[in-house]
């Protein structure tokens, strides 16, 4: 099981979900619809929360810029899990 920690960025509609090991090798992405995340099935499914706007992927965690039509105390814990339940059941983050 993977432990995903959430991190607070300088900007406030950006949450960072950190995981204890690297998940891209020396790549970084920016997706920032549903379409453009084809290679990303992490990113595709995280676009059904109508809230994201942008999925960052890099290094060891990623990051995620939500919409104002949310505040991330009200959700950050659901998405961690969805990111946790996603990485545990053997789901790829980029291809």
């Amino acid at each position: 099981m993977t432990q995903v920690t959430i991190k607070e960025t300088q900007n406030p509609t950006i949450l960072k979900f950190e995981f204890p090991d690297f998940i891209t090798q020396n790549q970084s992405f920016e997706f920032k619809n549903i379409d453009e995340a084809k290679s990303a099935p992490l990113a595709q499914q995280l676009f059904y929360l109508p809230f994201v706007k942008t999925v960052y992927i890099s290094g060891n965690f990623i990051a995620i810029e939500r919409y104002n039509i949310v505040e991330w105390e009200d959700v950050k814990d659901a998405v961690a899990e969805q990111i946790q339940n996603f990485v545990d059941n053997g789901g790829v983050i980029v291809t």
